[in-house]
């Protein structure tokens, strides 16, 4: 008899778009960043970092760019320390790709990098 059930031994997922993943994330943020991140933007790297497609749309101002910084702090802290979040399957030379619109854009995502390091 086949089932689709993960073995009893198997660690449970960690879960970043629950309460524990937002303070998680919120907890790394805060020593990475130079300011408060907003809320909608936590709630967008735990989805993401959970494997869920994100398309923001936001008023200009609320920190769309700034997503792509934040997911990779937060990807490249468990990376250098694991015991954050020890089920979390991270390459060994994590990266992302951003393909930028505009010029203006582009030299304002690059600002953004630039000032949180």
């Amino acid at each position: 008899m086949a089932t689709n059930q993960a073995p009893k031994h198997a660690p449970k997922k960690f879960v970043w778009s629950g309460e524990e993943g937002h303070r998680l994330c919120r907890d790394i943020l805060k020593h990475k960043l130079p300011y408060e991140p907003y809320q909608v933007q936590v709630e967008g790297v735990c989805k993401v970092l959970d494997g869920v497609d994100l398309l923001a749309i936001l008023p200009t101002g609320m920190g769309k760019t700034t997503f792509i910084s934040m997911y990779m702090l937060v990807v490249l802290a468990v990376k250098e320390d694991p015991a954050l979040c020890p089920n979390m399957d991270i390459p060994d030379n994590p990266c992302t790709m951003v393909i930028c619109p505009t010029q203006y854009l582009k030299h304002q995502m690059v600002s953004n990098i630039h000032t949180i390091g």
